[in-house]
């Protein structure tokens, strides 16, 4: 990702999105090893629903990255394409942050994992 972002011409909005990507995919990871486990009752299915439904996006969000970088989607197509798919994310994080009262701090909050 590195290298493409150096040599393609994106733009620093389209960065901020692969940033808010890759930041809503990392703290849905966190929270699913941090409350989830524990929010989920044993119910292990309802995570395993969670989790696809949460993968989606993010594999579109990689689709959508091979696709630009081998020259099939220009960047403004792949800016205009990217931003709903952070958006799905973030919103779905946004979710499951809200159910039950486990929350996610914003980033560049100091929050130690386990801590409540």
């Amino acid at each position: 990702m590195v290298a493409f972002l150096d040599s393609s011409d994106i733009s620093l909005y389209g960065i901020e999105l692969a940033g808010r990507a890759i930041a809503a995919d990392a703290r849905f990871n966190i929270w699913m090893l941090d409350v989830g486990k524990r929010k989920g009752g044993g119910d292990p299915f309802g995570l395993a629903d969670l989790m696809i439904e949460f993968a989606d996006p993010a594999e579109r969000i990689a689709a959508l990255w091979k696709e630009c970088a081998a020259g099939v989607l220009d960047t403004p197509s792949f800016e205009r394409s990217l931003r709903p798919l952070v958006e799905e994310m973030e919103s779905l994080l946004a979710e499951v942050s809200a159910d039950g009262g486990a929350k996610f701090e914003p980033p560049g909050v100091d929050r130690v994992v386990g801590e409540e």
